[in-house]
């Protein structure tokens, strides 16, 4: 640009690269904050907050195997996460993993009160052994964040 050029024309040039920078900058820092909260809601979901009862809920599934690994397989019970499952008197609710190799899991009573839930935080190794909930007898079999596995002990001659 020649020096004898007049003083609003180097004015709006530079007003015009200033924005321009503006504009740039803003734009990068949209997209380093917006690509990563995207990716991350496309990658992991957040769990409904309300029970999706469908046909073909993996909690409902049953097999068809020769009687006695049908009778076993009946006794494995899987809830999945924020879900709701029925098991003799008592709604169980799976909440997740917790702090020191723990699972949470929510309790209500249908007798009682169907909408009061009782929260429960048990050690994954000493539910492995047997645990008791509600009046019935449980022994875990596997647990991870997205679902728990357990098999609901029967009495015998029940």
């Amino acid at each position: 640009m020649p020096l004898d050029a007049p003083l609003s024309v180097i004015m709006k040039k530079t007003r015009l690269k200033r924005w321009s920078a503006v504009l740039l900058y803003t734009l990068a820092g949209a997209a380093f904050l917006g690509v990563p909260v995207f990716v991350t809601d496309v990658l992991f979901p957040t769990a409904p907050p309300v029970s999706i009862l469908r046909s073909d809920d993996p909690s409902t599934r049953t097999t068809s195997n020769s009687g006695r690994e049908n009778r076993q397989q009946e006794d494995k019970i899987l809830i999945l996460l924020n879900h709701e499952k029925i098991i003799g008197k008592a709604k169980l609710v799976y909440r997740g993993l917790a702090a020191n190799s723990k699972f949470k899991i929510d309790v209500a009573i249908l007798d009682l009160d169907p909408h009061a839930y009782y929260s429960y935080r048990l050690s994954i190794a000493e539910a492995r052994k047997g645990f008791r909930l509600a009046g019935s007898q449980f022994k875990l079999i596997s647990v991870r964040k997205s679902a728990i596995q357990i098999r609901h002990l029967k009495k015998p001659g029940s």
